[in-house]
């Protein structure tokens, strides 16, 4: 098949500086490009109808025509006109990029206000013309091996036995070409699969923002309630009920980010047993009936840090219980996962990988079911490997397990015989023993004294941070915009002890603000909160010297013990470091 190198373009946009932002961003060396462009949606069909095969690929906005990119593309192909279609769409409409896909667009691009999505358009343009040529090089090279195949059988008619090798040799090709066609079917159609997923992890990261909110307010406002009725009361029970139930809304949050996590995330302290934990809640509702879910040694090793990936991890543990589940479907039987650590003394083998000496966490995932042979546990980790029917299994899942837990300076190591189950057990290096504060959630909030700055965007939350520090001993100004709070704090940097800021905020987020912080009084202490963010991680806070950072939604027993701890701790800095 040719590679492609000429592309003639139709731009469908109604502002043009847009086409001449695309001109500037086709500078690919090994591809001519011919731009032609359209303002109006008007236009496309009657430059298409006219003579088609001059235009290679469509590049249409989505907005800022009479009519939305979607349906230009819907009426092209009611016209049978069968170009390739590229949508652009603006940040934020995961939801239509899903829409698009399904509606049978080629492929989409988001388009940035940066700009930065120009660098992204050769490549993906390029992409979508290859793809489409070579689907038809496919479709003629199946035409011309047909006709082949009947002029054969017209020219050597009354040589049957020829002529049936000929047609047998001709049919098997046929399938092969076939198989690898559909091959790319289900590849593709994979990639569709993966692209939605992302929209979809996306969409719920954003959702989580507004769901954790939702839930600071209500328990914040909660916990204040309980403050002031009586224990006795059936208030106080009511309000405990509601107490009880944020809470679960709060990890189900947490679950619902840790699955649809997409993105490779940077490395930082990672809790496995906790993974571990979100895992098995979010594997029991799916998993069928007859398998019998056992876990040992997780809650005993709550703390045990690894430094790792937590998405990638977390698709380690995911994908070991998918296969348990494979081998368990039919007969049922247990999946059993372990946690523990262990000492490594000196270089030892495991699974083919040389471990050097140290402290590492073991992670186990057993089944009862059928087992494995010696010839296919010898292959079990190999890319694109599988016992499963055709359909069912793409070969990869433990192949990439093994790519993780190598690329992280583990290592894993298999073991079955048939009859007997099978055990996967995976070695990481182990930081350390974290022991995390205990917030005592029955007992009375600690006090303290000092000034804070309480910054976050939603005004419920805010207010509740105001009337809760105030309620605890502290004097308090709170603020809903994070460049207000910026120029209280530069008029009177040394009236504030603290700074409690939210992470996402608009204009000016919780790490700009930091940072703008930090550079008027380098020695003030900042508190962290955030809901979700791949911008901030605890390890990227650390280094930028953030005291505490905290998951929202915030529980007030943790914020007040946090608050004192770190009063606590400037209060010793200033009495071992007197001012002279």
């Amino acid at each position: 098949m040719s590679v492609v190198t000429h592309i003639r373009l139709l731009h469908v946009a109604s502002d043009p500086s847009d086409h001449h932002a695309v001109r500037s961003a086709l500078t690919d060396r090994q591809i001519q490009w011919d731009l032609l462009v359209c303002q109006a949606a008007g236009q496309v069909l009657d430059r298409l109808i006219g003579n088609p095969p001059d235009i290679d690929l469509i590049l249409c906005d989505n907005v800022g025509l009479q009519k939305s990119g979607i349906a230009v593309f819907q009426e092209i192909r009611q016209s049978r006109v069968m170009i390739p279609f590229v949508i652009l769409l603006g940040v934020g409409t995961e939801d239509l990029a899903v829409e698009a896909l399904k509606a049978g667009v080629d492929d989409y691009i988001m388009k940035d206000p940066a700009g930065a999505y120009l660098t992204l358009l050769p490549v993906v343009l390029r992409e979508a013309v290859q793809v489409y040529q070579d689907r038809l090089a496919w479709k003629a090279s199946e035409r011309a091996m047909q006709k082949s195949f009947d002029e054969l059988e017209i020219r050597v008619r009354g040589q049957a036995e020829e002529v049936s090798r000929v047609k047998q040799v001709l049919q098997e090709e046929m399938k092969v070409r076939q198989g690898v066609e559909e091959s790319l079917l289900q590849c593709e159609r994979q990639l569709r699969q993966a692209q939605k997923m992302e929209a979809i992890g996306t969409l719920a990261g954003g959702i989580a923002h507004d769901f954790n909110n939702i839930l600071s307010s209500i328990l914040g406002y909660a916990e204040l309630a309980l403050m002031n009725a009586a224990q006795t009361s059936l208030i106080h029970t009511y309000l405990n009920e509601v107490i009880t139930a944020a809470t679960r809304a709060r990890e189900l949050v947490r679950q619902i980010l840790a699955f649809s996590r997409t993105t490779e995330q940077e490395r930082q302290s990672v809790d496995l047993p906790q993974i571990v934990s979100e895992a098995l809640r979010l594997l029991r509702p799916v998993l069928p009936a007859n398998i019998d879910i056992r876990q040992s040694g997780i809650s005993g090793n709550k703390g045990c840090l690894i430094h790792a990936d937590p998405t990638q991890i977390h698709q380690v543990l995911m994908n070991l219980c998918t296969n348990a589940e494979a081998a368990l479907r039919k007969q049922g039987g247990v999946l059993e996962i372990a946690v523990t650590t262990e000492d490594i003394k000196e270089p030892v083998m495991h699974g083919g990988t040389q471990l050097a000496p140290g402290h590492y966490i073991r992670l186990t995932v057993s089944d009862s079911g059928e087992g494995m042979d010696p010839k296919i546990l010898d292959r079990i980790f190999d890319p694109f490997f599988t016992t499963k029917s055709l359909g069912e299994g793409t070969g990869i899942g433990l192949a990439v397990v093994h790519s993780i837990v190598l690329g992280h300076g583990g290592a894993v190591a298999a073991a079955s015989a048939p009859g007997l189950g099978s055990r996967f057990d995976v070695l990481l290096p182990c930081l350390y023993m974290s022991k995390p504060l205990a917030f005592d959630d029955e007992g009375s909030l600690p006090t303290g004294k000092g000034m804070v700055l309480f910054v976050d965007d939603e005004e419920s939350i805010a207010r509740w941070g105001e009337q809760l520090l105030t309620y605890l001993g502290y004097d308090v100004v709170f603020e809903t915009c994070a460049q207000k709070a910026l120029e209280l704090f530069r008029r009177q940097p040394f009236q504030y002890d603290i700074v409690v800021t939210d992470q996402t905020m608009p204009v000016m987020t919780g790490e700009m603000f930091a940072r703008e912080i930090l550079a008027i009084r380098k020695d003030i202490p900042i508190v962290l909160c955030t809901g979700y963010s791949h911008a901030m991680s605890l390890e990227k806070s650390k280094a930028m010297g953030i005291r505490a950072f905290l998951m929202k939604p915030v529980k007030a027993q943790q914020l007040a013990m946090t608050l004192k701890e770190i009063i606590a701790t400037e209060d010793n800095r200033n009495v071992s470091d007197p001012v002279l």
